[in-house]
């Protein structure tokens, strides 16, 4: 039995019914709401992800891009051998 499903009957209801991919719903009162097309099983575990927007990710860049414009004396070629200066790991 999967760890994904908490039953034998479940997990093959899916199989046969669920093609596996993402779902996007909104929250209403506290409750994750798919679209009326989507149907799943009574019990089924799913994953919910917050996605996140469009302003949110701006602010977010803008904020990382405050910080670097304050770091001073990194190597010039920190971007091309970050794994070399953060874990010694040579190029090859």
């Amino acid at each position: 039995m999967s760890l994904f499903f908490e039953n034998d009957v479940a997990r093959r209801w899916a199989l046969r019914h669920i093609v596996f991919m993402t779902y996007i719903g909104k929250v209403a009162n506290g409750t994750v709401v798919l679209p009326p097309e989507v149907h799943l099983p009574e019990g089924i575990k799913v994953e919910v992800t917050p996605l996140v927007t469009k302003q949110e990710a701006e602010d977010f860049t803008e904020g990382i891009l405050q910080i670097a414009k304050r770091v001073q004396g990194l190597p010039s070629d920190l971007a091309e051998r970050h794994d070399f200066y953060l874990h010694g790991h040579f190029q090859k």
